[in-house]
Formats: structure tokens, sequence, C-alpha cells
């Protein structure tokens, strides 16, 4: 399987989730079989986006399911991932525009150094 931009976009149109809070932005990618997540991932990783894929068990469900999420999370890598996959969305078009919007509204604070004195 080639791993591309466009599939990706429609993976996540289909299955995936993307938010935004003042402190945190993600897009995520739920699947009950993690091999097509692995294969997502390191397509990912070898275009400098960082990503994790976690095991999870549905709780609310009476099997208790488990299932694979592959999420984005860093503000780095979602500033990357998402120009990539922008022009192939359909449904998550807006949500990705938004959060593009909002990390270009509001941009990263650097923090001070700590070796700053205080004046009494």
């Amino acid at each position: 399987m080639i791993m591309t931009w466009e599939y990706i976009a429609g993976f996540l149109d289909a299955d995936g989730h993307m938010h935004y809070l003042k402190c945190s932005k993600e897009a995520s990618i739920a699947q009950k079989d993690p091999t097509v997540l692995y294969k997502i991932g390191d397509f990912l990783r070898a275009n400098g986006i960082t990503c994790n894929i976690y095991e999870e068990v549905r709780k609310n469900t009476p099997q208790y399911r488990k299932y694979w999420n592959l999420k984005v999370q860093q503000r780095e890598s979602m500033e990357r991932f998402i120009p990539k996959i922008f022009p192939y969305l359909i449904v998550k078009k807006v949500i990705a525009q938004d959060i593009m919007r909002f990390m270009k509204l509001f941009p990263r604070r650097r923090r001070l150094k700590s070796n700053v004195k205080v004046l009494p």
C-alpha cells in the first residue's frame, strides 16, 4: 500500500476526530485493527510529524472493546500536518481551517530564561 496525504485526509474525514481548545490541538483516528494506523504513523514520522499510537479500552460498551488511537497532538506537528491534508479534506475542512486560524492568532508563547534576576 502506498501512503498518500489524500488517503490520510480521507481516513481522517471518515474515521477521525479533530478538536482544539486553548491549550490543546489534536487530530486522532481510532481503529479496532492497528495495522493501518502503524503505516500512517510511519508515513507521518517520515514527514517530520510527531504522532503516537495508544491502545485504549472503551468501557461504555458491554464487551469492553479494545481499540487503537493514532494522535497528532504537538503544536509543531499540527502546524505541519493540517496544511498537508487540508486540500483533500471534505467533512472536517472547516474545523481544520479553524485550528489553523487559532494557531495563527495565538502563536506559541516563549518562556523567559530562568537567569533573569528579580530586583527587591
